[in-house]
């Protein structure tokens, strides 16, 4: 189902510069495609080069260095190659600007947004009187920067951004440039670092290497050579430590972009300096939780040409400056996403040149100051995210140019009835949920003309919804959240006439009554009604029903740890069916949803009582999920079965929804929680069993097949669920091969970690009774729930045997006596013969042991060691005398290493 889109983001689209927002219609899309075909297609002719019979020659003209860009570039699929080809190379050729000299020499070649593709030739540096080489936005543009650009010794303007280019810049070559004015490489997969040869194009005013994969130091030492540089764009690159304060010296610099690098440490106040500075951005990276640390310098405040100045994803604390408000010049002020606290400054208010102004997801507290409302010329206002009380004040009703007002996840009080935002005639977007606001909602708001996005929800609001909402003349209206309220009364059934809604969210209110027609929404996506105990919804709309159910699964993905859960294959994609434990039938309703130790978490979320068609409800083994169960489940007519056996679910103390609970399958037993894992042991000395588990493809994992002793497989750290095994040794030998456990593949998915120590038990540590001639296992289950179709497989190795069934060696296990594995098998593991039994149905602890068919050799005589070469009264081969010889010296090795002092005697016997 169409869900939660990652990079989806349905609150707060950029603002739009301008006065109005006027939505692209019908016939201006089709006039722009007119005039794409025009461009692509007419035109006096197409190319007239023949790439499979040019060559490159050994004196060429510009005439062949443009044949071989075209030939090297994929020149027959460019967009536009108008008139190349042409017998003479003149201003006709698209792209290509010449002089008046015979032969004409080309002076500008710009192919931007032409889909050239390959590599750039390095025959272009042959266009010795190029002036400008602009070939940005060719997305398949691969390879490096040919070296040979450094012989266009009259480029002033090179541009190769928005490429794939990749590979180091060629810093000799290009620092050869001096004439050079612009360079930018933006946007590129560029690596290395930053040249200091750069420093010799003392004409460079522009300099741009953005969104490349750069490192290393920034040379501010060179860079300060460059005179007549007004920009630097660094940003989003892999520069790391502090941000140089010797930035502060380049003061002829009007723009200074360094946001998206690895920066520490705090803003240097040496940036003070940059008086000519119009942009300053130092936004962090988003998403990693670090960036630069401190207060904002107030020496930021001497920067009055400053127009645009964002600090945005960083880790600032401290207030903002009020130093802030003497920049007169600033339109566009961001701030969001740092750690800022204190009251918002009311000096913002003289800011009255401001466009944008982002505060959001800080600790700002305290009242919205009244002076932004004389900000009449703001576009976007944000102060989601922050601790801010008090009422909204009525003044922002006086910025008549915004578009978007987002006072969302605050505390503000209050009603909205002074707001009187009728007049805001470009108001897109007002995000004003997740507040405590009170009383009813404002009929003013239907006046909006522009309104696309209104969200009122959790929220204390009361009264009813007013039909102005459902005003036919709001026709760009997209979303509609009223759910988490307390309003009350019918749905309107103006609401039907709102042709272009998408969402339309009512869930958790008082609503009455029974739903009207709302066959008028056409572009409907999504509709929640649930949690409403009085209104009727069952049965909906057959073709409502759908749209009931894609919004209940988005609130159940996104209101129980939806992004952390174990699988949520579909729930992130654009179909509208196959998300991970959800069944549909054939009208894509809803009738399953099995999410069984998923990751579910936090209070069960309202949103499972929305799905009105479901028969089966899944929940188990979702330790983290609690609260209790929604009283609006009574309403789902078909459920059947209900499962939330080891959860935190509990039952709400209602008699009615007991009553309802006993008509259908409902389970739910109270799971203990595991014990904590045992601490790590210490890593054994000197042995070689780091490689803990060997993937066996589709057969699923041995654990630690070379390794003997404990091992825990964690199969979820957070919910403490394990399997312990304990490989032990008859005795005080050691196998050949030592024993495994085989996980099946969809359990083998669910591991973590497997750790392991080393043991050998001594013969008093082995279970009370039992005497073996072979190797014991004992396996825990432990906590695990294992779903259907997952096995727990003990395989311990088998010792040489003829086929048959009466030699084959057998499993036992034991409880109070020794009982036959029923099931047991031979299996090759790496190819070498095991004797396998599935344990997945045994009591949680059990030994087993493989009983050997034949008598062992008897042990003459036993060294210090425990391990003698030994005689089976037959007459053993001196073959395999020597190999017990090896072995036994191989364990005394081991021994010493493990024991130390300890010593071990080897005594080789002959018959």
């Amino acid at each position: 189902m169409c869900l939660i889109t990652e990079s989806e983001n349905l609150r707060t689209p950029p603002p739009i510069r301008g006065r109005r927002f006027f939505p692209v219609s019908g016939a201006v899309y089709f006039l722009a495609f007119l005039s794409l075909a025009f461009f692509l297609f007419s035109g006096d002719a197409r190319a007239q080069i023949d790439c499979s019979t040019f060559t490159f020659p050994s004196s060429p003209t510009d005439y062949d260095v443009l044949k071989k860009l075209y030939c090297d570039t994929n020149g027959p699929n460019w967009f536009n190659s108008s008139n190349w080809g042409f017998t003479t190379l003149s201003n006709d050729w698209h792209g290509v600007t010449v002089n008046t000299e015979t032969p004409p020499k080309v002076t500008h070649l710009v192919l931007r947004f032409n889909n050239l593709t390959g590599t750039i030739p390095a025959e272009l540096g042959n266009l010795a009187s190029l002036e400008q080489l602009d070939i940005t936005f060719n997305f398949q543009l691969t390879g490096t920067i040919p070296a040979e650009l450094g012989n266009l010794t009259s480029l002033q303007k090179l541009n190769l951004s928005s490429n794939r280019l990749s590979g180091t810049i060629p810093a000799t070559e290009l620092g050869q440039l001096t004439g050079l004015q612009e360079l930018n490489l933006s946007s590129n997969q560029l690596t290395g670092t930053m040249p200091a040869e750069l420093s010799n194009l003392t004409s460079l005013t522009v300099l741009n290497l953005s969104s490349n994969d750069l490192s290393g130091t920034i040379p501010v030492a060179e860079l300060g050579k460059l005179a007549s540089l007004t920009e630097l764009h660094l940003r989003n690159n892999q520069f790391p430590g502090t941000m140089p304060a010797e930035l502060g010296d380049l003061t002829n610099l009007t723009h200074l972009s360094l946001g998206g690098n690895p920066f520490s440490g705090t803003i240097p106040a040496e940036l003070g300096k940059l008086t000519n500075l119009t942009h300053l951005n130092l936004q962090g990276r988003v998403g990693d939780n670090m960036g630069l640390t401190g207060s904002i310098p107030v020496e930021l405040g001497k920067l009055i040409s400053l127009e645009e100045l964002s600090l945005s994803y960083n880790q600032l604390t401290g207030p903002i400056p009020a130093e802030l408000g003497e920049l007169i010049n600033l339109t566009d002020l961001y701030l969001q996403s740092n750690k800022l606290t204190g009251s918002m400054p009311v000096e913002l208010g003289a800011l009255t040149g401001l466009l944008s102004l982002n505060l959001s997801g800080n600790n700002l507290s305290g009242p919205i100051p009244v002076e932004l409302g004389q900000l009449t010329g703001l576009l976007s206002l944000n102060l989601s995210g922050n601790n801010l009380s008090g009422v909204i004040p009525a003044e922002l009703g006086q910025l008549t140019g915004l578009q978007i007002l987002d006072l969302s996840n605050n505390q503000l009080t209050g009603t909205m009835q002074g707001l009187d935002l009728s007049e805001l005639d470009d108001l897109r977007d007002v995000y004003f949920h997740d507040n405590r606001l009170t009383g009813s909602i404002p009929v003013g708001l239907g006046e909006l003309r522009s309104l696309q996005r209104l969200n009122l929800s959790n929220n204390q609001l009361t009264g009813s919804i007013p039909p102005e909402l459902g005003n036919s003349d709001l026709s760009f209206f997209w979303e509609l959240h009223l759910h988490q309220n307390q309003l009350s009364g019918p749905i309107p059934v103006e609401l039907g006439q709102l042709t272009s809604l998408r969402l339309l969210y009512l869930h958790d209110n008082q609503l009455t009554g029974t739903i009207p027609d709302l066959s008028g929404l056409t572009s409907l996506l999504e509709l929640s009604l649930w949690s409403n105990p009085d209104l009727t919804i069952q049965p909906l709309d057959s073709t409502l029903l759908p749209k009931h159910d894609r919004a209940a699964l988005r609130f159940i993905h996104d209101g129980n740890n939806g992004r952390q859960w174990r699988n949520r294959d579909g729930w992130v994609s654009s179909g509208p069916s196959g998300d991970y434990g959800v069944t549909l039938n054939d009208n894509n309703w809803v009738t399953g949803l099995d999410l069984r130790s998923n990751n579910l978490a936090g209070d069960m979320d309202d949103a499972f009582s929305g799905l009105l068609s479901i028969k089966a409800l899944v929940l188990s083994g979702n330790r983290d999920l609690t609260g209790e169960l929604p009283l609006g489940l009574m309403d789902l007519s078909h459920l059947m079965t209900l499962n939330v056996r080891c959860t935190g679910v509990s039952v709400p103390d209602d008699e009615d929804f007991k009553n309802w609970l006993a008509g259908i399958s409902f389970t739910s037993s109270y799971c203990p929680p595991p014990p904590p894992p045992p601490p790590p042991p210490p890593p054994p000395p000197e042995t070689d069993c780091e490689a803990l588990t060997e993937d066996r493809g589709e057969d699923g994992l041995a654990v630690c097949p070379g390794c003997v002793g404990t091992s825990l497989v964690v199969i979820s750290r957070e919910e403490g669920k394990y399997i312990t095994v304990e490989l032990s040794i008859a005795g005080d030998q050691e196998p050949d091969e030592v024993p495994s456990i085989i996980l099946s593949s969809s359990l083998l998915e669910r591991v973590e970690t497997a750790s392991f120590d080393l043991s050998v038990p001594s013969e008093e540590e082995l279970t009370e009774g039992l005497s073996l001639e072979g190797i014991a296992a004992e396996v825990g289950i432990g906590d695990v729930t294992l779903e259907e179709g997952e096995t727990v497989k003990v395989c311990l190795p088998a010792p040489s045997f003829e086929n048959g069934e009466e030699s084959m060696p057998k499993l036992y296990r034991y409880e109070e006596e020794w009982i036959s594995l029923s099931g047991s098998g031979i299996e090759t593991v790496k190819d070498i013969e095991f004797v396998c039994a599935d344990v997945s149905s045994l009591p949680s602890f059990f030994g087993v042991f493989v009983e050997i068919p034949e008598p062992l050799p008897v042990m003459e005589e036993e060294g210090d060691g425990g391990c003698s070469v030994v005689s089976d009264g037959e007459g053993a081969s001196g073959l395999f005398n020597l190999f017990l010889m090896v072995f036994c010296l191989l364990v005394f090795s081991w021994r010493r290493r493990k024991d130390g002092v300890r010593g071990y005697a080897v005594e080789a016997v002959s018959n």
